[in-house]
């Protein structure tokens, strides 16, 4: 029962991510800057 084509050749399981909210680091500065490129 596939609908859909795998999004990647090599990866067949479910991909997920997660939203970037910088306001969370707020708070913690020294996480702040270890996490800004």
């Amino acid at each position: 029962m596939n609908k859909f084509a795998p999004l990647h050749p090599k990866v067949s399981t479910l991909l997920h991510g997660a939203d970037y909210n910088p306001e969370q680091w707020e708070n913690d500065p020294i996480l702040l800057i270890k996490t800004l490129p």
